[in-house]
């Protein structure tokens, strides 16, 4: 009904043209006022192909508010070539038909096309009205053509708009983006009856520019506020990393809409506040506020952030449930959430059966293979991205560059790396040198590695040589690995990092003494080694190891409590756990392999059921593996899926009766 291809289009504008120089006789003739009342009201209700029919058999009864009316209706329905053959098809126009094509440029997204239609106004010798100068305003703005809005500000003073809260608010939003906190009070005082809306321009505008308490001052002064206000506030906080104001401001709002929750459950995500994002949804689901796509979106990057896989499939279901259109971005989400948390092939099924992919999709599945350490399929869909999708960004040759580390692939690593400005137009930028030291560090082309460093454009940060330190402590290079510490040493003093892999390439060499030196060290200047983390996911929320003993809590026959506290062993990547049950009379320090084959009935068939274990790819060595594969043969039903490695971060296993339970860690 509201699908009008541009062929029908075509076609259309062909028997419009033919209607447009023949007389309709044996028509009935409506009067002009009663055909655009029945046109507006077809659009109102989304029946465009009825007001279209109307419209193409009633041209004697048209007039240019009809050809107006018909523009609207396009461009409400995202149609704006075939608005733009109506315009050209008009027999006349009037300053609403220049608004209504600038007004549907604007909202298509094409700001060239939105400000040549402006000029060609101008030169038609149309006078612009307030409309015409704020729609136009903000569309230079958006496109980040700011050298453009003091000259349409002299525009607007010169039609004596100045005054006007339409073009002062776009005005406003314009001097936001120059950095020009003196103009955008000046247009605000300029203007002479200042709205709701034009208040909100300018909170948002001091936020912007980060006048937190100039903003805050505005939001007390104005006579009067609605939901945008409060919004607009708690967004101002959550862009100047204000969290807590944020929180409390939100607390405080009167009323909220779905773009308020949405404001504050991104923020939580974009600060890294995962787990505050995931109960702030919750609360929202509660208050009976139906999320929209924006929403889902922020919560499934919540759960792609804290590697949740049992929320972020229930996410999935919810989408599936509500039956809200998945676009480009929510699908893309979904593609990055499952990558993340573990589950490549549902993040492919997701890629795939996308009908419109756009950057963020492919970006998503490339750095989704590449993190995982599938090189190979990493580097088929940059193929692909190549040669069918959209022109690749520095995030996507991150991903790549990353592939190509972790697959060994030096000389293909070298090869993208050419490519990336002399194919590509893409300048290096540190993270991308970062990933081609970790390529040759990997590949144990230390040498090459340095001379690398050293013909960088700039100066390398802590970041880069601790990845060629870490690389020197994985090759037990000490000359190198000294000449890392050095640099590392000379920008932050008393890194841990430092000391602890120094200590690692001596103790391989047998030098005990010089390990025992730089221990020693470590302990005088209170430098600590960071320590490893572990969190279990499970119906009971979320709790980690330092923040209680008890991190995962299994029923056993009696049924009494056998609290689990878990963490890593330091000489080995096995994973440990400490019986927290007094009464058992065991060995407070068991190795958690003993507890699963039930060695001290921790765990029984007829209760439980291992539903996970999720591996780390990048890490997990032939100890963990071998612990993997007993746990198989002693439980007998496992299902192993590759797990995320996130700064040597993996999720190990799902235990639980009648619920998924993960339990996760990284080691120190």
């Amino acid at each position: 009904m509201l699908g009008i291809t541009d062929g029908h289009c075509s076609s259309m504008f062909g028997s419009l043209l033919i209607a447009t120089f023949n007389t309709f006789d044996s028509i009935p003739s409506l009067s002009s006022s009663h055909l655009n009342a029945t046109i507006n009201d077809h659009i109102r209700n989304g029946r465009l192909l009825d007001a279209w029919k109307l419209f193409d058999e009633n041209p004697q009864c048209r007039n240019v508010c009809s050809w107006n009316s018909m523009m609207n209706g396009y461009i409400r329905h995202d149609r704006i070539r075939c608005a733009r053959r109506l315009f050209d098809e008009m027999p006349e126009r009037d300053v609403v038909s220049w608004n209504t094509m600038l007004a549907g440029f604007r909202r298509a997204g094409d700001s060239e096309q939105a400000i040549q239609h402006f000029l060609q106004m101008e030169r038609v010798g149309l006078r612009s009205t307030e409309f015409t100068l704020s729609t136009v305003i903000s569309v230079a703005s958006e496109a980040g053509c700011v050298i453009l809005v003091p000259q349409l500000h002299a525009r607007a003073i010169r039609l004596a708009f100045e005054s006007n809260a339409f073009v002062g608010t776009a005005l406003i939003g314009g001097y936001a983006n120059l950095d020009d906190c003196i103009a955008l009070h000046q247009v605000f005082d300029e203007v002479s009856l200042k709205t709701v809306a034009l208040w909100n321009s300018l909170i948002s505008g001091y936020m912007d520019l980060g006048f937190v308490g100039e903003a805050r001052a505005a939001f007390e002064t104005m006579p009067e506020r609605n939901i945008v206000s409060w919004t607009s506030l708690v967004n101002g906080y959550v862009c100047n990393r204000m969290l807590d104001e944020a929180s409390c401001c939100f607390n405080r709002m009167p009323e909220r809409n779905v773009i308020s929750w949405t404001v504050m459950i991104s923020g939580y995500e974009q600060n890294g506040r995962f787990f505050e994002s995931l109960e702030l949804f919750l609360s929202m689901r509660e208050s009976g506020i139906q999320p929209n796509q924006s929403t889902l979106s922020a919560v499934l990057s919540s759960c792609a952030g804290c590697s949740s896989l049992l929320i972020g499939r229930q996410i999935h279901v919810c989408i599936l449930k509500s039956g809200l259109p998945v676009d480009v971005v929510l699908s893309s989400s979904l593609v990055d959430m499952y990558a993340k948390c573990g589950d490549v092939d549902a993040a492919v099924h997701i890629f795939e059966s996308m009908e419109n992919k756009n950057l963020v999709s492919w970006n998503s599945i490339i750095g989704g293979y590449a993190r995982h350490g599938l090189s190979a399929r990493a580097l088929e869909q940059f193929k692909r991205m190549t040669e069918d999708g959209p022109r690749p960004d520095h995030i996507t040759f991150v991903s790549v560059l990353s592939a190509c580390g972790h697959g060994g692939l030096v000389v293909e690593g070298e090869r993208y790396f050419a490519s990336m400005e002399g194919e590509y137009g893409i300048k290096a930028g540190m993270e991308h040198y970062t990933c081609m030291v970790d390529l040759y560090g990997r590949a144990g082309h230390l040498d090459k590695a340095v001379k690398f460093i050293e013909t960088m454009p700039f100066e390398p940060d802590v970041v880069i040589w601790g990845s060629l330190l870490g690389a020197c402590g994985v090759h037990s290079s000490l000359e190198i690995g000294s000449h890392a510490a050095k640099s590392i040493h000379s920008l932050e003093q008393d890194h841990p990092a430092i000391y602890m892999l120094l200590s690692k390439i001596h103790g391989d060499r047998g030098a005990w003494d010089k390990v025992i030196e730089l221990r020693e060290m470590m302990k005088k200047m209170g430098a600590k080694k960071q320590k490893g983390s572990s969190w279990v996911e499970s119906s009971f929320g979320y709790i980690s190891d330092d923040q209680a003993p008890y991190i995962l809590t299994c029923l056993v026959s009696a049924p009494p409590l056998l609290g689990l506290a878990a963490s890593w062993c330091t000489s080995s990547r096995w994973v440990r756990a400490s019986d927290t049950n007094q009464d058992s009379g065991e060995e407070p320090d068991v190795l958690w392999r003993d507890v699963i084959s039930g060695k001290y009935g921790a765990l029984d068939r007829g209760w439980f059921q291992v539903l996970e274990m999720v591996r780390g790819a990048q890490w997990c060595g032939g100890k963990l593996a071998m612990w993997a594969d007993d746990m198989m043969i002693t439980i007998g039903y496992c299902r192993i899926l590759l797990g995320r490695n996130l700064e040597r971060q993996t999720t190990v296993f799902a235990v639980g009766k009648g619920e998924s339970v993960v339990f996760g860690g990284m080691p120190g």
